[in-house]
């Protein structure tokens, strides 16, 4: 399994300042790719020095294991690096979005993946 991921990053007026995106091979599972994504966009949020930010994702289970710290087996070393990137920043929030709200970094999630496949 290869899953696209990708992120935005977006004013609090709603204009896109930053984007990427990467494939994350030999994962386990969707949401072990999704922990992987959350934990890559914190790490270009930190590259770009971002103190307040917030991040969402449609991933109810992994937005509920970082706000309440519980443990998941299959995401032990994601959350835990999620959890100590977290106190890099003077203000963070982690917040469950439905998926039409995320529908434009699932599109480029699928384009890179797409790319991906056809040139790997």
């Amino acid at each position: 399994m290869a899953p696209g991921a990708a992120w935005f990053f977006i004013t609090q007026s709603g204009g896109q300042v930053r984007s990427d995106s990467e494939i994350f091979t030999h994962v386990k599972s969707p949401l072990v790719a999704e922990g992987l994504a959350m934990l890559t966009a914190m790490e270009q949020a930190f590259f770009w020095d971002y103190k307040q930010i917030s991040f969402e994702s449609d991933s109810k289970i992994l937005v509920t294991a970082i706000q309440e710290g519980s443990n998941i087996s299959d995401l032990h070393g994601i959350l835990s690096d999620i959890r100590t990137l977290s106190e890099c920043f003077s203000s963070v929030s982690f917040n469950w979005v439905n998926r039409s709200s995320v529908m434009a970094a699932d599109m480029v999630a699928k384009q890179t993946l797409k790319a991906f496949v056809t040139n790997p």
